[in-house]
């Protein structure tokens, strides 16, 4: 992690959240044996050893030895406020993420750390997440209940919306340079201490913090060990936890239009009808760059973009800046690996997805050709289906032209199978093909990723209060004397946008199947068993 200036004391705490007052179960913190346990059980075997030389393997071999000593040890070290030094090493491996392999700063540092000290912070992780996850509700990475689909589904959703209405959207998608790198240690701890946390705990992160030594870890050599003077460490499981809880504020700064968080990605979004609405997202622009000075971070202009969702002729014409330098205005975006253009019609994310699996297809029938079906099946799987489906209950095609552009994909590959099976003509129609290697069409995997995501919201497997709110039951002005199979009201809709907004079209979806196998029941069944009986239903259309 690189080093970072530490905020001048002045600021600190000028950034803070509001006070919230003694949080239950951050004042005193201590585990029990069976907990410690629990955890240990759960080590994956796997994983190689950090700094220490101590496999993940001998902990849990040893589990019922080492949980009652190291559960008073954790214990101990709560009440003392103190972290031991030993488990503070690390060793930095540069992760490649995008742009050229060569510039550093196109890596992501993951920290390899001591198989006791990630033990220890995956025992205090839920304790406190479970006291603090009602504080970070806007944030949509890092928690359990929400994705990058929760994120993308509230967006597109409404914006969809907005523009089957007639209006326009201007998003502003912000980028922070190096933010986990850049997390001022004393800052933080003013942070935390506004969350609730008694001194002992916060005396505990201040020692988890302060003076953790690094060194980089790159083709087998090692570099000279240096402390790192910001940040939170990446790979740990309380370095994610930090920097939510770091970056939280920063919507007490956005004061008029709507925000989303994924980890260190935000955007901001807002109905522009008047310049004077342009103005208020300009407003929240200098209240974000603000926010950035306060807290020692830095936006990366070149990386932040504006984008005017809308169908008019004449959209409103609306220019927004960041140190007075105008931000790029560009016709689509990658939104959490999703691109989105300014009419939401996903043409170019069905040319990205279709263009890329086409080519794993290639290199699989190139490399493959040894096996059997059921082999380059799970490879199609791995390797293929995984791009067609990433994010496909967002960017479902909205034209038959581009569902058939993506469905070729696995038409291509069923005729494949059908070409090396014995007794089987690859001349087949595709629904035989489909019914005799046991597969679904892309259209109805598409169905059932969208059914079975609003039986996750339904049954609190997915949180979500914008999305619950969006969703309207039928409600009969009389005692009906047949079962209600349509259970979702469907809103009205001007164009075919608005119709195939995203949470909308799942809605219906149910509906229709609902209708034609009345005995499916999405609060009732299990996740399991729900989706077994969805994938029964779309088996036999």
């Amino acid at each position: 992690m690189s080093e970072n200036r530490n905020c001048d004391e002045s600021l600190v705490g000028s950034s803070t959240p509001d006070e919230i007052g003694n949080v239950d179960g951050l004042m005193s913190l201590s585990f029990r044996e069976d907990e410690v346990s629990k955890k240990i059980k759960g080590l994956d075997t796997n994983k190689g050893a950090g700094p220490d030389s101590i496999p993940p393997i001998f902990v849990k071999r040893c589990r019922f030895v080492l949980s009652l000593p190291l559960t008073i040890f954790y214990n101990r070290s709560l009440k003392d406020g103190v972290f031991p030094e030993v488990w503070k090493r690390s060793r930095v491996v540069p992760v490649y993420k995008k742009g050229d392999i060569a510039d550093v700063k196109n890596c992501r540092p993951i920290c390899i750390l001591s198989c006791f000290s990630k033990l220890f912070e995956s025992v205090l992780y839920p304790v406190i997440f479970k006291c603090l996850d009602g504080y970070i509700d806007e944030q949509h990475g890092f928690r359990k209940g929400r994705s990058i689909q929760t994120n993308l589904m509230s967006f597109v959703t409404e914006t969809c919306q907005e523009l089957d209405r007639g209006r326009q959207i201007d998003a502003v998608y912000t980028d922070f340079s190096n933010a986990f790198d850049k997390v001022s240690h004393a800052l933080l701890i003013q942070k935390l201490r506004g969350y609730g946390m008694g001194e002992n705990l916060l005396n505990w992160f201040k020692s988890y913090l302060r003076n953790r030594p690094q060194s980089v870890v790159v083709g087998g050599a090692e570099s000279t060990p240096y402390i790192a003077r910001s940040g939170v460490p990446l790979g740990s499981h309380l370095g994610p936890l930090l920097f939510l809880l770091f970056v939280n504020d920063v919507r007490n700064h956005i004061k008029h239009c709507k925000a989303a968080l994924f980890a260190d990605d935000l955007k901001i979004n807002k109905v522009i009808n008047t310049v004077c609405d342009a103005a208020l997202v300009q407003s929240d622009l200098n209240g974000i760059q603000h926010w950035c000075f306060l807290n020692g971070l830095i936006l990366n202009i070149n990386k932040c973009f504006h984008i005017k969702h809308t169908r008019k002729k004449n959209p409103l014409v609306t220019v927004y800046k960041l140190d007075s330098a105008p931000l790029k205005e560009v016709q689509e975006i990658r939104d959490l690996g999703v691109i989105i253009d300014k009419k939401l019609t996903f043409t170019s994310q069905v040319n990205k997805v279709v263009t890329t699996s086409t080519q794993m297809l290639g290199f699989l029938k190139r490399n493959a050709g040894c096996f059997g079906c059921t082999t380059k099946t799970i490879l199609y799987n791995a390797l293929v289906r995984s791009h067609v489906e990433f994010g496909s209950i967002i960017w479902n095609p909205l034209y038959a032209i581009h569902s058939q552009r993506v469905e070729s994909i696995q038409r291509s590959f069923t005729r494949h199978l059908a070409f090396i099976s014995r007794g089987f003509s690859h001349r087949h129609p595709y629904h035989q093909r489909l019914k005799k290697f046991n597969m679904l069409s892309l259209y109805n995997r598409r169905i059932l990723a969208g059914v079975t995501f609003l039986h996750k919201l339904l049954n609190n497997h997915i949180q979500s209060s914008d999305l619950l709110q969006e969703i309207k039951f039928v409600v009969p002005y009389s005692f009906p004397r047949f079962k209600i199979n349509n259970i979702f009201q469907i809103p009205s809709a001007k164009t075919n946008l608005g119709v195939q907004a995203p949470l909308v079209r799942i809605l219906r979806d149910f509906n229709k199947l609902n209708s034609a196998y009345p005995e499916l029941d999405i609060f009732g069944s299990g996740l399991i068993g729900f989706r077994e009986s969805i994938v029964g239903c779309l088996s036999r259309t």
